[in-house]
């Protein structure tokens, strides 16, 4: 249920909105000024929800408790009874199925991936979209007057069908899981290739499968069940489409995504693991590097348990794996130093091609070791306190036989 965090007061941002408020002889509550821009955000913050509630569903409930609320004096005590209401209203609607259309810069004419289904959404890959989709999405990308791109050719068309409660749920999860297949086949594609340079200064993403600039809901049938429509907001041009010469390489590319997602299947941190091939994806699909770069290291923090400990945790967590680990954390230390300079300085070098390459192989090994491991971890903080171990073999046999010790006093005590 939905209640105010502690330590915050809302009460001078509602007396703002009481004063920016108006209503009509119809009852209907209009809010002017710039409050009204910015003081829904912070009560956002303000306020927590039902774990089950999706941040960006979070918000728009707290800005229609606004206008229900205002149509009487707002208080907190008011605003908090609407959001409740919203709350539970979401949390008992019934989910409707929708499917997301789209398409992947893989070459449609030399390439073909299966259908599959990631976290029950059902995700079929063809060259064209049926008559009727592709028909609705013309339509309504012509009807667009603030969005002319150059839509890209050959690219796979894929449709994505999921069941949500409402667009935005529906739009959300079904980009979620196709980037969740994405980031496989882009995490398998770049662990085959070494140190890769650009040519010039004009950057493109790492990655080489990235989506189409813009992304319809439709109803089953084909027809568009909303005209909201998701867009690449940072979208130049297309890339060059997608295309391996050598057939064998591209299904060593799609068994490799297989082996990883069985493995994964069986993983008790499953969706640690797939939220952090969706970050690492997203990292790597900008063509900032700068900001892929800041993403990336974000990513290892997630993979070593690091969130909120320090950079010398992390160095020391993803050198474990290797067996030169001292030059491991010698790299890793230069690596976060180049991160710190571009968050502190936002300074650009155009040496991070290098070092977003060498982060980016440190991320992919650490995913590849807590995707294969057969040690059977029960969380990625259980694989943390195993990356804090001693590397010197004698140690930890001291530390076994210090451990045995205890075990066999323990089981002999005689003293209550």
């Amino acid at each position: 249920m939905a209640k105010w965090k502690a330590n915050h007061n809302p009460d001078p941002l509602i007396q703002r909105l009481n004063k920016c408020k108006s209503i009509d002889e119809s009852g209907n509550v209009t809010f002017s000024g710039f409050d009204f821009s910015i003081i829904p955000s912070r009560l956002d913050a303000m306020i927590e929800l039902s774990a089950d509630i999706p941040e960006y569903q979070k918000y728009s409930i707290v800005k229609q408790a606004l206008w229900t609320a205002g149509k009487r004096t707002i208080t907190k005590d008011s605003f908090l009874i609407q959001v409740r209401r919203l709350e539970g209203e979401y949390l008992k609607a019934p989910e409707k199925k929708y499917v997301l259309a789209t398409a992947l810069s893989i070459d449609h004419r030399f390439h073909e991936l299966h259908n599959t289904v990631v976290n029950n959404s059902r995700i079929t890959f063809s060259k064209n979209s049926p008559l009727t989709f592709a028909k609705a999405r013309r339509t309504f990308a012509e009807s667009l007057l603030n969005v002319r791109v150059e839509y890209p050719t050959n690219y796979t068309t894929v449709r994505i069908c999921t069941s949500a409660k409402t667009c935005e749920d529906a739009g959300s999860k079904a980009l979620y899981n196709l980037d969740l297949i994405r980031g496989f086949l882009n995490l398998s594609i770049n662990s085959m290739r070494g140190h890769s340079f650009s040519v010039g200064m004009r950057r493109e993403p790492i990655n080489q499968i990235v989506l189409a600039p813009m992304h319809t809901l439709h109803e089953q049938s084909g027809k568009l069940a909303t005209e909201m429509y998701w867009y690449q907001e940072d979208y130049i041009e297309p890339v060059r489409v997608f295309y391996e010469p050598v057939v064998s390489r591209f299904e060593k590319v799609v068994d490799f995504v297989q082996k990883m997602r069985s493995r994964l299947s069986k993983c008790n941190y499953r969706r640690d693991i797939e939220d952090a091939v969706v970050r690492y994806n997203d990292a790597l699909d900008s063509r900032d590097w700068n900001t892929g770069y800041i993403k990336l290291w974000s990513v290892l923090e997630l993979l070593t348990n690091t969130l909120k400990n320090s950079y010398e945790t992390t160095i020391r967590r993803a050198a474990f794996i290797y067996e030169d680990y001292a030059n491991a954390c010698q790299l890793l230390l230069l690596l976060r130093d180049f991160r710190n300079e571009l968050v502190h300085r936002g300074s650009y070098k155009t040496t991070i091609e290098v070092f977003i390459d060498d982060l980016r192989q440190f991320v992919q090994q650490l995913l590849f070791f807590l995707i294969f491991n057969r040690f059977k971890f029960e969380s990625l903080g259980e694989v943390a306190d195993f990356f804090d171990q001693p590397r010197d073999s004698k140690v930890i046999l001291k530390k076994l036989k210090l451990l045995n010790c205890a075990q066999k006093c323990l089981n002999k005590m005689i003293i209550k």
